[in-house]
């Protein structure tokens, strides 16, 4: 259905804009001041041998229940705390792209021996054919909303008015992998950028990459009519360079919104995944196996891995299953912060948006059917090699005061009746933040973040689960990070 192809969709369409972070807290954040954050990290200088949790008195778990809005809101804490080895540093980071030699590397890794070709706009009889055919696939689903229907029904009218103008073939540009200079304009102003998207002969795989244009201010479209602008149009200044690879015939993941099913590398196969044969442990191989033959392995590493629900993006099979595998940074041993649903900060000053770095594939039986890199990091410096941290106890008293305001004004709604946060992981890893002098750079700062879920219950027995960070507070000085606004 439409709504299963939704989180596909929103990856393969580059060019448009992320979806923001699902996450209901809505605590205001002040802008952080990153040079007086550096001046209290480096505040203490005294070596401690000590481990980590040792030195903040961070306990094996935490627990604690909290409740609010006059009882409609629940939370219940009940977390492993995971701590990584040695200190952590504070990082000066900025916006990378993919250089031709990264992109050379996967489209040789992910594509194999399938040939490739430049993808082309212009579709051929036979394919609109079969989309007609999946679009009226999609309309035997009796479930389908009206909204969607609607829109199932609109492609078809378009295809179908498309379709005595097309041509029988088309020619076919083979393609190695080399990124192609694109230019666009768009109000007035032309911006370039790099970007390649091909597509094997069937259609089954597809690889694109788009690397961040050179505009450095937000472009405005406007429409006019009789010398009156009618219409406009935003496209915000923007750092989210994308890589993805689909392979079109491959299970993928059901909803990433409601990844909840953690798996550990020595788990068994839940006995509910029904026909799953690929262990956890195998998933977990079978990603850093990528890992290095991407040559990213000293870079990046397996954070979380999901046993998820699957689907066909054709809509044939039976239930199936798969895992949902995250990636992230990894830097003198220490981890960044595994951020699921958050895709950008955005900055209403300055119409700019910077996508948090996401590294996510799938692992089915068959074997990868997707990969998708977003908005990589460079690191440009060192601000401190040991950040002074505050003590866990004190971050505790900060999460419980915080939590329930957070979710206060969400679960106040009218036509909610009672919403549950459950927090099942409390990591301590490291965090971009945005710096106030730029859009496009920042600082990687050591961060508490509040993994699990919330559900709320509405009227009409309707329910709705989000999964992701509930909470994030800054291990420096404390103050909590709205991942939106990106401080």
């Amino acid at each position: 259905t439409l709504l299963k192809l939704l989180p596909c969709l929103c990856a393969l369409v580059l060019t448009a804009v992320a979806a923001g972070c699902r996450n209901a807290a809505e605590t205001p954040a002040a802008r952080t001041n990153t040079e007086q954050l550096v001046a209290q990290a480096a505040a203490s200088t005294k070596s401690d041998d000590r481990p980590l949790s040792e030195q903040l008195g961070a306990p094996e778990r935490y627990a604690t229940e909290l409740t609010g809005a006059g009882g409609k809101l629940t939370i219940s804490i009940d977390a492993p705390l995971v701590l990584p080895q040695g200190n952590l540093p504070i990082l000066r980071v900025q916006a990378a792209e993919f250089t031709q030699e990264q992109v050379t590397k996967a489209f040789l890794t992910l594509c194999g021996d399938t040939p490739m070709f430049l993808s082309s706009d212009v579709m051929t009889k036979s394919e609109i054919e079969s989309a007609i055919a999946a679009h009226e696939k999609n309309l035997e689903d009796e479930s389908l909303q009206q909204a969607d229907r609607d829109f199932e029904e609109q492609m078809i009218a378009e295809l179908q008015k498309a379709y005595p103008s097309a041509p029988e073939t088309k020619e076919q540009v083979a393609t190695d992998g080399a990124l192609q200079k694109r230019m666009e304009t768009i109000g007035g102003t032309q911006i370039s950028y790099s970007a390649l998207d091909a597509i094997s002969a069937d259609g089954r795989v597809q690889f694109s990459v788009r690397n961040d244009s050179d505009a450095v201010t937000a472009l405005t479209q406007t429409t006019k009519q009789g010398g009156t602008t009618v219409a406009w149009s935003t496209m915000p200044v923007r750092r989210a360079a994308n890589l993805l690879y689909l392979d079109n015939s491959g299970v993928q993941v059901e909803n990433t919104l409601v990844l909840n099913r953690r798996v550990e590398r020595g788990d068994a196969i839940p006995a509910d995944a029904t026909g799953l044969v690929t262990t956890p442990a195998e998933a977990y191989a079978s990603a850093e196996r990528l890992l290095e033959q991407l040559g990213i392995a000293e870079e990046m590493a397996v954070s979380d891995v999901f046993l998820s629900p699957g689907y066909y993006l054709d809509g044939s099979g039976t239930e199936v299953w798969c895992y949902a595998v995250f990636c992230t940074r990894v830097i003198g041993g220490v981890p960044c912060a595994s951020l699921p649903n958050a895709q950008v900060s955005a900055d209403e000053r300055t119409q700019a948006e910077w996508g948090y770095e996401s590294l996510q594939l799938t692992v089915t039986d068959e074997g990868i059917s997707f990969f998708h890199w977003y908005a990589p990091l460079a690191i440009t410096g060192t601000e401190s090699e040991s950040a002074a941290l505050k003590p866990f106890s004190e971050i505790a008293e900060i999460a419980e005061s915080t939590l329930p305001l957070a979710y206060e004004t969400h679960t106040a709604r009218s036509y909610i009746e009672k919403t549950n946060v459950v927090i099942d992981q409390v990591t301590l890893s490291l965090q971009r933040i945005s710096d106030q002098s730029q859009f496009d750079g920042g600082l990687l700062v050591p961060v508490w973040n509040f993994y699990g879920s919330y559900t709320d219950s509405r009227i009409h027995d309707e329910t709705e689960t989000i999964c992701g960070t509930m909470l994030s507070i800054n291990a420096v000085d404390g103050s909590v990070i709205d991942v939106r606004a990106g401080y």
